[in-house]
């Protein structure tokens, strides 16, 4: 399981989530956001995503929001639970933000 493999390991502690780890001080919207189901596999997954991407030429440098990278999986007390960043509602502001629009330059939503 990837959360309890690498996204877990990597984040305890820090109370950031691995994109946050991963993309350091520099900001940026995503322009795509994907939506999955916690029981699926995340190989099949990933090349689902792949294979759209290659259909529709999006470049390897579009950021993508996933809620698996995005949020802290933790629960560890050192950064928000789940609970409270769903209270934030982090799907429905990725999905509202200009950068996610297509019209607007995004890529919309996978």
């Amino acid at each position: 399981d990837i959360d309890d493999l690498f996204v877990k390991p990597w984040s305890a502690q820090t109370g950031c989530s691995t994109s946050v780890l991963m993309r350091g001080e520099e900001e940026a919207d995503a322009q795509v956001m994907t939506s999955h189901a916690w029981g699926e596999d995340v190989e099949e997954f990933l090349q689902a995503l792949a294979s759209w991407a290659e259909k529709e030429g999006v470049e390897d440098t579009t950021l993508v929001w996933f809620c698996l990278f995005a949020n802290y999986q933790c629960e560890d007390g050192c950064g928000p639970s789940i609970e409270e960043q769903i209270a934030m509602s982090p799907f429905a502001e990725v999905i509202a933000s200009d950068a996610v629009k297509t019209e607007r330059g995004g890529c919309g939503m996978v």
